[in-house]
């Protein structure tokens, strides 16, 4: 009997254990996300929708992500707002963009997957769903 209460408490030890280091493995991606977004302003480097190049309707745009969870697009002297946020969900790192649907950034505003980061870019996709096919962002670090 004693040695499966120490069987029972070794494996729940070792179970929270496991738990620990998985959440703490989960909240260094998010911050590692967190602060390379919020370090200066970006541009779309390239966007496809749906495997179309549409990287074109983003020239000019520059975004700062904000460390509260705004975002904004700025553009000549038009200024439009958004908010982001980063999470990890079912393993995947992701990052969402909402701006408002009456606005030109309305494609950019998804649920998107983080597939590579390095210190000056963020690569994204926003896998297939029923009805669109895959969806590409590479944001590019411009200050």
């Amino acid at each position: 009997m004693k040695t499966n209460a120490k069987l029972i408490i070794a494996f729940s030890t070792l179970a929270l254990a496991f738990l620990a280091f998985r959440k703490f493995i989960y909240t260094a991606k998010l911050k590692a996300v967190n602060m390379l977004m919020t370090q200066g302003k970006w541009k779309v480097n390239q966007y496809r929708d749906n495997g179309v190049d549409e990287t074109s309707n983003y020239t000019g745009y520059e975004f700062l992500f904000k460390p509260n969870g705004t975002l904004v697009a700025m553009k000549d002297n038009n200024m439009l707002s958004g908010h982001w946020k980063s999470e990890v969900d079912k393993k995947e790192t992701k990052l969402s963009i909402d701006f408002d649907s009456a606005s030109d950034l309305d494609e950019l505003s998804e649920d998107w997957q983080v597939l590579n980061k390095t210190d000056h870019s963020i690569e994204l996709e926003e896998p297939a769903t029923g009805y669109s096919g895959i969806d590409y962002l590479n944001l590019e670090r411009i200050s």
